[in-house]
């Protein structure tokens, strides 16, 4: 009820197109904060069970943060629903009665592709795609520079390095 009240008030100020566009802007950020966090979270809760960060509890330790990535953001994406459904009335009443312009929100399908966007750059990094990486410099690719070093510091994956050979003698 509190929610609905507050959208009301800011739909009764002419806001709700600020709030729509602040809260676009900020969700990539925010989302890109709960992948660190996570990621501090994952590793610590390692180092406390006594296992060490090197390469054969990597694939463990990642399933363990997309897991609960994946629960993080389905709560996030269901939180946005529930503004987004309170918006959508609001915008509709609120066009009923002034017959002004139509109040453009955002939708359900740009929080996912947010979250999808955030998952990839974080699987990218990790699986090392572009093969942008040596073992001392960091991405620079990565847009959140402290969240893509956390984590290549606790997950680096490193490529197996193929043995050299000659096609043709």
């Amino acid at each position: 009820l509190r929610l609905g009240h507050f959208l009301q008030a800011l739909a009764k100020l002419k806001k709700l197109p600020d709030t729509t566009k602040a809260i676009m802007e900020r969700l990539e950020p925010e989302l890109k904060q709960i992948v660190k966090r996570s990621t501090t979270q994952i590793a610590d809760h390692a180092y406390q069970r006594g296992e060490n960060l090197a390469q054969e509890s990597q694939p463990r330790l990642l399933l363990e943060l997309l897991e609960l990535l994946f629960d993080k953001f389905k709560a996030v994406a269901q939180a946005h629903s529930v503004v987004l459904a309170h918006m959508q009335q609001i915008a509709a009443h609120t066009l009923g009665v002034t017959h002004e312009e139509e109040i453009k929100l955002y939708e359900q399908a740009d929080v996912s592709a947010k979250i999808q966007t955030v998952l990839q750059v974080l699987l990218m990094e990790y699986l090392d795609v572009k093969n942008s990486r040596s073992s001392t410099e960091q991405s620079a690719q990565l847009s959140y520079a402290s969240t893509g070093s956390e984590f290549a510091a606790f997950f680096a994956k490193k490529k197996p390095q193929r043995a050299k050979q000659s096609l043709f003698k």
